[in-house]
């Protein structure tokens, strides 16, 4: 067998193609395959941070009518266990919840909380380097009477 005909045959064959196209193709899939699972993970958990923070004010609402007081401690502690309860799927661990009374409000005859919801995201992509995901969200709470 000559150099020639060697070269021809090399050049004809392909029975490793698949697997250097995959080679080289195949890590760029996976990343966007795990970016498009975290883009999906951080949709939810922001999702569930508004929801949450709905069922919150619809709770200080409520105990509001029966005439039950609320503080900045009660609603904090109860928006803690909302957002970490199963209904949600996120983990007590990264989520914090802050309830502030605002000073002066905006509705007259009202008082004001704002609670802000911060909650760091199951991170699919620390393999190649990026960082956690911190998401946050903020919602004012009106209970009626002072």
């Amino acid at each position: 067998m000559t150099m020639f005909n060697w070269l021809q045959r090399i050049r004809r064959e392909q029975t490793g193609a698949a697997a250097i196209e995959f080679a080289l193709i195949g890590p760029a899939m996976l990343v966007m395959m795990f970016g498009v699972l975290q883009v999906g993970v951080g949709m939810q958990a922001y999702n569930a941070m508004r929801s949450a923070s709905a069922d919150v004010a619809r709770y200080a609402a409520v105990q509001s009518q029966k005439s039950i007081a609320q503080t900045n401690v009660t609603l904090q502690e109860y928006a803690q266990t909302v957002l970490t309860s199963r209904e949600y799927r996120t983990t007590s661990g990264t989520v914090v919840a802050t309830v502030v009374e605002v000073a002066s409000p905006r509705v007259a005859g009202t008082r004001e909380f704002n609670l802000q919801y911060t909650y760091t995201v199951l991170n699919t992509m620390e393999l190649i380097g990026i960082d956690d995901l911190t998401l946050s969200y903020t919602r004012p709470i009106f209970i009626a009477g002072t």
